[in-house]
């Protein structure tokens, strides 16, 4: 994502945080209860609650967000993650468990 914040820094990259202390406040935010500052170059990524200059924050977004093809219901995946496990489990085991050829 390109934003104000990518353009202005990305010539910057090889900055290290050392070279840059004490960088800017760009919001707060809440978490477990306690308000915190947010500054820039801070890798505390925006939650629910947070407030400010989101684009300056941490968005953080690897290289797996582009293996996204499509958005679906956390309990569906849930539920079809459980039945391939089960159906894995049920495979394994026939495996393991074979009947013997002889009688003891």
């Amino acid at each position: 994502m390109i934003t104000p914040f990518v353009n202005e820094w990305v010539d910057h990259e090889s900055e290290t945080q050392d070279s840059r202390p004490g960088g800017p406040l760009v919001g707060r935010t809440i978490i477990a209860g306690t308000e915190m500052p947010i500054h820039r170059f801070v890798s505390i990524p925006p939650n629910a609650r947070s407030t400010g200059d989101i684009e300056s924050m941490a968005l953080l977004a690897g290289q797996s967000v582009g293996l996204v093809r499509e958005i679906r219901p956390a309990a569906d995946i849930l539920r079809e993650t459980v039945t391939k496990a089960e159906h894995l489990i049920r495979e394994l085991s026939a495996q393991c468990v074979k009947p013997s050829s002889h009688n003891h």
